[in-house]
């Protein structure tokens, strides 16, 4: 049956929402929540963005949760005052998307800025500390692509591989028609690439995006090469019904 009824964060003033959030189970059994804390402005006064992204943890299934530096909320909702943080930019809109646990206890949580195309991938080492690795070199240079233009979803190869997947093109937009799927494999110790892969579009001008990454139940690597699934066609019109909106499946490996 479902529970957790009581909300669990509060946005801290009108205009605030909660569009990308992510749930995952570390080896432990311990609960991983990723919240950002998205905000519009009337009148579109100033552009929407996402300033900070905060992370939440429960070790007996949603019964008690604690926050990222380890203190424990007394009361439910929390609030963006209350929260330790991932990353907090105030110009900038951090959009967050997957967070891995590897079997070593760190926590992965990748952020794509989506005003400066930038990725960062997050590693947790204590409650409350976090490091951040910038891939956007990796990512534009192995594509031979500027800009990256989607959040970054995270699993985990056969081998035990941290894959990274995100959408890359030669112009900015999340919707753009020239989006390619960009894959990173990366050493789980050391986190350098092992690898990458630029998929290319089977139609040209058809965006590739949306992914979504298949995920396993614990924290073992899979035993086959994980499956992705993404969007093939353009935004708005192209999209409209199921004869011109392809989802496709991409095997990895």
């Amino acid at each position: 049956r479902w529970g957790w009824r009581q909300p669990i964060t509060q946005a801290p003033a009108p205009l605030y929402s909660f569009p990308t959030n992510c749930l995952t189970r570390g080896p432990d059994g311990r609960l991983h929540l990723v919240v950002e804390f998205y905000k519009t402005f009337p009148q579109n006064r100033d552009y929407p963005r996402t300033s900070a992204v905060t992370h939440l943890e429960s070790p007996d299934d949603g019964v008690t949760w604690y926050h990222d530096d380890g203190r424990e909320i007394k009361q439910m909702p929390v609030g963006l005052e209350d929260c330790a943080f991932i990353d907090y930019e105030a110009a900038g809109d951090l959009r967050p998307d997957d967070i891995l646990p590897l079997a070593d206890g760190r926590l992965l949580a990748g952020l794509w800025n989506s005003r400066t195309h930038c990725a960062r991938l997050h590693v947790r080492t204590a409650p409350g500390q976090w490091q951040a690795v910038d891939l956007t070199a990796e990512f534009t240079q192995r594509s031979g692509l500027p800009k990256i233009t989607s959040q970054l979803r995270l699993t985990r190869d056969a081998d035990g591989s941290v894959l990274v997947v995100t959408t890359m093109s030669s112009e900015p937009g999340w919707a753009s028609p020239k989006n390619q799927l960009m894959i990173l494999w990366l050493d789980p110790a050391t986190l350098e690439v092992r690898r990458h892969y630029l998929h290319p579009q089977a139609i040209p001008d058809q965006s590739n995006w949306l992914a979504s990454v298949e995920r396993t139940a614990d924290c073992q690597p899979p035993t086959q090469s994980p499956l992705i699934l993404f969007t093939e066609g353009t935004r708005g019109e192209g999209c409209i019904n199921a004869a011109v909106c392809r989802v496709r499946v991409l095997k990895l490996g």
